[in-house]
């Protein structure tokens, strides 16, 4: 459970506040280190052992802070992704885990910025990317009602108008990226279902369309994302099973799974969302842009490690 860890990211994700967006980050600018950091030396990044990440991307992070993770954490490995979601090991030699929510405005923002970065990326036919859950509010109900504006002020103490203007401002930046926002209109709700939906489309090779689909549905159809009839419609849009999907929302499978990857998340002090690891080894905290995701692309490539993770 991430637990008291999301409410800073809730405000940020609802709000439409990237951490990414505060004076454009670069390589190299220094936070506050966590209880989990510890020095290294700028560039340690390169010699990293397994389990260990460097958070080299982001408002206030610098190179020389890294994560010492206990390897134990590890509940779902690249042999366990690969094997479940029928790849090849053989064909795929660096892994992309993307920590979202699907309520998440800018989430969807960050992987259409993430897929531009792999198009320009010369060896993104030999990355996986793995979608990992990250509940923003898990106590939410099943479904939202009122004005979300409305909703927004009086739970974060703002006037309507600038919970607004803040909608209003990141659905003229998620337009940059081809994406039309009806913020106005999403009811948001619980997502641990829809995280599950993700996990079973991961294991039958159509997470990252399930994860599509679920974004579409809530941030620019306005679709109910808790609500069990929109999860089995969009789930047999993109090609599951529908008595598959309505036996897993029946019941309580892979809820275990969400658990695991929001466990590492807190294991990794991931604080918001979107959060990008590169190679088990390279965090990357926001929407930043594709130019950047691209240089870290880069770097986890040329400093990769031909060890997987167990």
């Amino acid at each position: 459970m991430v637990g008291d860890q999301v409410e800073g990211a809730g405000v940020a994700a609802e709000l439409g506040h990237d951490p990414a967006e505060r004076d454009r980050p670069v390589v190299g600018e220094r936070f506050r280190a966590g209880p989990m950091h510890r020095q290294r030396g700028v560039g340690a990044e390169q010699g990293l052992e397994r389990g260990t990440v460097a958070v080299i991307a982001g408002p206030g992070v610098a190179v020389d802070q890294v994560a010492q993770l206990d390897p134990g954490s590890e509940e779902i490995g690249v042999h366990a992704a690969h094997a479940r979601a029928g790849v090849s090991l053989d064909a795929v030699t660096m892994q992309v885990e993307v920590w979202s929510d699907v309520v998440c405005p800018w989430c969807y923002i960050g992987k259409r910025r993430l897929e531009r970065a792999l198009e320009s990326f010369d060896h993104a036919d030999e990355v996986e990317v793995v979608w990992r859950s990250y509940e923003l509010d898990p106590a939410a109900p099943v479904r939202r009602e009122g004005d979300p504006a409305v909703r927004l002020a009086r739970k974060y103490g703002l006037s309507v108008d600038r919970a607004r203007a803040a909608q209003e401002r990141i659905t003229a930046l998620a337009a940059l990226e081809g994406l039309d926002y009806h913020l106005d209109q999403a009811a948001g709700g619980n997502t641990l279902d829809a995280h599950r939906l993700i996990h079973l489309a991961q294991e039958q090779g159509m997470g990252d369309v399930m994860k599509e689909r679920l974004l579409r549905a809530h941030l620019v159809e306005a679709r109910p994302i808790g609500d069990h009839d929109t999860l089995v419609q969009v789930a047999v849009e993109v090609g599951l099973a529908r008595d598959e999907v309505e036996q897993l929302l029946d019941g309580d499978d892979l809820v275990d799974a969400v658990r695991a990857d929001e466990q590492r998340a807190v294991d990794l002090d991931v604080t918001g969302v979107p959060f990008f690891l590169v190679d088990g080894r390279l965090g990357i905290p926001g929407a930043q842009d594709r130019e950047l995701l691209v240089r870290v692309l880069d770097r986890g490539w040329a400093t990769r490690s031909d060890e997987p993770v167990d």
